[in-house]
């Protein structure tokens, strides 16, 4: 009795008359923008004067980098090194970067990636109670700004209120936008007299710091 055995798995494939090679797959060929305090989640805010910028490189080994600033040759690269960014010429608002190479013949661009510079302090929108203003003991005290506060900078240190010239144990709070800052005293209403709230320390996002103080009175 004659059994017929199974073909090897080649062999079944060359007696069906083809061979199926399987596709290779090729590394991606990237560079990339690599910016100081870049989140990778929308622009990135900086207040300068020095931005460091790097090379992220995959797959490739460009013998040209340059780097764009709103569409201008700023400097050419050369990685691992970063490079510092001097911002100091430049107007406050946002500016595109970009990185251009060329690898083997090849002109490569990386995605561009928006810096915004902000050198101006938070203005204070409103302030309560109002500067001079005479109010009862229990009045919100509270200050809107014109931009967000970083919240790390708003604590017992940085904002100080002082009745009769006594310093007060107080509680600050930030909305949840960042920009209107609450104030409460933290055993029961203030004296009666001459009040005065002094932000020292207080920044924004960036670090511009704000100086402010206003005072009122308790009757």
């Amino acid at each position: 009795m004659n059994l017929a055995r199974p073909l090897s798995p080649l062999l079944a494939v060359l007696t069906a008359g083809c061979i199926v090679v399987p596709e290779v797959e090729t590394a991606p060929r990237e560079v990339n923008l690599v910016i100081q305090g870049d989140s990778g989640e929308g622009p990135v805010h900086t207040r300068g004067p020095d931005v460091s910028v790097s090379v992220g490189l995959q797959g490739v080994t460009p013998n040209l980098i340059e780097l764009l600033v709103d569409g201008r040759s700023e400097a050419r690269l050369e990685p691992p090194d970063a490079y510092t960014w001097d911002t100091r010429t430049l107007t406050e608002g946002a500016h595109e970067l970009q990185l251009q190479a060329i690898d083997r013949g090849e002109l490569l661009v990386s995605p561009s990636r928006t810096v915004v510079l902000d050198r101006t302090a938070p203005a204070i929108a409103q302030r309560k109670p109002a500067p001079g203003s005479s109010v009862a003991r229990d009045s919100i005290i509270q200050a809107e700004f014109s931009e967000p506060l970083e919240p790390s900078t708003v604590n017992a240190d940085t904002v100080r209120l002082w009745v009769n010239e006594l310093g007060q144990q107080v509680q600050a709070e930030l909305s949840s936008d960042g920009k209107v800052l609450t104030v409460r005293t933290r055993y029961g209403l203030p004296p009666s007299g001459p009040a005065q709230l002094q932000l020292n320390g207080v920044t924004d996002l960036v670090g511009n710091p704000v100086l402010s103080s206003w005072g009122w009175n308790y009757p």
